[in-house]
């Protein structure tokens, strides 16, 4: 990215970023690999976004931000958004096809707006399980900043435990509703 980057800058090369270690990689793209990059160029956005005023942010405040993100606060911020937007997408993938089937008529949902209203509650459950994630990801954040270096294993490894928390998660708030 140029040394004082738009938000545009940073997204297109994330998303450049993401197709060449594709190609490098070899590996095959999934539905589940589409909605993760997604989900990530939407944590990003908003978080950069947030720190910024204006519809577009100038580059010097996107540079701001994203310094402000480089913190353990600032990164467990990040991974938070993620995780949520991550698990939403991948929540609404799945149920969309179906939950459109139940508006009007004899359906669950009387009408559209009771259907969006359940994908609203959706996104919110979505970001309350994940601040699960947001307090893990704090205290790897200062673990990685201290051990000096960080490698595509650690971040596998901090991405797996982190998906592994958020499922944890969901099967508790599960079993909390039923018992």
């Amino acid at each position: 990215v140029p040394p004082d980057p738009t938000l545009f800058d940073l997204t297109g090369a994330f998303a450049d970023a993401v197709r060449a270690w594709y190609a490098a990689s070899r590996a095959r793209r999934s539905d589940v690999a589409d909605l993760a990059e997604l989900a990530a160029l939407e944590a990003l956005v908003r978080c950069l976004a947030e720190g910024t005023r204006g519809l577009i942010p100038s580059a010097g405040g996107v540079a701001r931000a994203a310094r402000a993100r480089s913190t353990r606060k600032g990164f467990a911020g990040l991974a938070h958004a993620y995780f949520a937007r991550f698990a939403h997408r991948y929540l609404t993938y799945h149920l969309g096809r179906e939950l459109t089937l139940h508006v009007g008529g004899h359906g669950r949902f009387p009408d559209r707006a009771a259907h969006a209203a359940v994908v609203a509650d959706l996104e919110a459950h979505c970001g309350e399980a994940a601040l699960v994630v947001r307090d893990f990801a704090a205290g790897w954040h200062s673990k990685a900043a201290f051990e000096a270096g960080l490698t595509e294993a650690q971040a596998r490894g901090f991405s797996a435990h982190a998906l592994t928390k958020l499922a944890g998660e969901f099967a508790r708030r599960g079993a909390a509703r039923v018992a």
